[in-house]
């Protein structure tokens, strides 16, 4: 796999390669657009879990949405509600 395509992966599918938000923004291999990008994506994936949570659908994983948002914030990033308004 190609720098590029692992660069692309950590965009794509964050959860599969960064445990913590903040782990997003202290990878030196991501411009910061890709970690707003990164992270809009934890923080849809995190919304959708507190959904399901809220819904009884929940399988025991904890919703990462607080941390997700601390971490855009320190990027000076909208939330994806502030994005919509």
């Amino acid at each position: 796999m190609s720098e590029q395509e692992k660069t692309n992966a950590k965009v794509q599918k964050p959860s599969a390669h960064f445990d913590e938000p903040k782990e997003v923004l202290a990878d030196s291999s991501l411009s910061n657009a890709q970690k707003v990008d990164a992270l809009d994506t934890l923080e849809q994936d995190a919304r959708q879990l507190a959904e399901a949570s809220s819904e009884g659908m929940a399988g025991g994983e904890p919703s990462k949405l607080r941390d997700v948002l601390v971490a855009k914030e320190k990027m000076g990033a909208p939330s994806l509600n502030e994005k919509a308004t």
